[in-house]
C-alpha cells in the first residue's frame, strides 16, 4: 500500500481508520475538509520537519481553536469541535522550511 498523500485527514474517532488526503480545490488551493459540529477531526502534515500551527482571521494568525491540540514535532493536529462552531476556518500550517499550507475546515451541522 502506498503511503498517503499530505496533507491528509481522518475524522471520528476510529484510530484505525484510514487517512485521507485533502483534494485540491480551484486556484492551487485546498477544498475544505468537512465535518460535522461536535466531530473529531485529524490532520496529519508531511514528516520529516517541524511545523507551527494557528488560525487565520483576515490578516491575522490567531492561536487554535478552543478543542484544538497540535503536536508539532509529529505535524499531526486534533481537534474535539464544541458546540457552535459552524462555518468555515482556516488553519495555516507553517514549516521550518517556509512552507505555508493553509487547510480549509468546514463545519456543517449535525442535524
Amino acid at each position: 500500500m502506498a503511503p498517503p498523500a499530505y496533507p491528509a485527514f481522518r475524522r471520528g474517532y476510529d484510530l484505525d481508520a484510514a487517512l485521507t488526503p485533502v483534494r485540491q480545490g480551484g486556484e492551487g488551493l485546498l477544498a475544505p475538509v468537512e465535518i460535522p459540529e461536535l466531530g473529531h477531526l485529524e490532520i496529519h502534515l508531511a514528516p520529516g520537519q517541524a511545523w507551527t500551527a494557528g488560525l487565520r482571521v483576515g490578516d491575522e494568525l490567531r492561536e487554535l481553536p478552543i478543542g484544538s491540540t497540535f503536536d508539532a514535532e509529529g505535524g499531526i493536529f486534533y481537534w474535539q469541535l464544541g458546540p457552535g462552531y459552524l462555518g468555515e476556518y482556516l488553519l495555516e500550517f507553517r514549516a521550518i522550511d517556509g512552507t505555508v499550507l493553509p487547510v480549509p475546515v468546514r463545519v456543517r451541522s449535525s442535524e
